[in-house]
């Protein structure tokens, strides 16, 4: 990742381009929620349900693991916000810390959502959370171009 850090640090032109296309990507996934959130029902009552919480943590962890775009945004904050001459054992404190993170945040929404009474209050505003998500997204992906115009 330092030399990901480097090439950003080195390169100008490159910084803008991983800008605009992030914001790009950005202004995409904001359209993306706001058409496919049309009439879109979830039938709570047959989700899938596990039957060990080990199950439940083992898949997570597989999903978020080999989520590309969770790696790419966690790789780029590296290489960003982390100087190349950090100390070795500092660079590992942050990748430990945004594990934990992760898997804080993300097993906090999974017992959420298991819950009947969230999914139920999910079900109801669904497509508002996903109108506002996008506004939001889309929001930021035009900031991030119009920064670097």
């Amino acid at each position: 990742m330092t030399g990901l850090a480097l090439v950003i640090t080195r390169v100008g032109w490159f910084v803008t381009f991983i800008q605009i296309a992030g914001g790009s990507y950005l202004i995409y996934l904001g359209l993306a929620a706001w058409i496919t959130c049309q009439g879109k029902v979830i039938d709570v009552a047959n989700a899938p349900r596990m039957t060990k919480s080990i199950g439940g943590f083992r898949t997570g962890i597989i999903v978020e693991l080999s989520n590309p775009k969770g790696i790419a945004f966690f790789v780029s904050f590296f290489a960003v916000a982390v100087p190349i001459e950090t100390e070795l054992w500092a660079k590992g404190a942050v990748l430990i810390g945004g594990f934990l993170l992760e898997v804080l945040w993300y097993g906090t929404v999974a017992h959420l959502f298991s819950t009947r009474p969230i999914q139920v209050l999910y079900q109801k505003y669904a497509n508002w959370i996903e109108r506002i998500t996008g506004t939001l997204l889309a929001g930021f992906g035009i900031s991030m171009i119009v920064e670097k115009i």
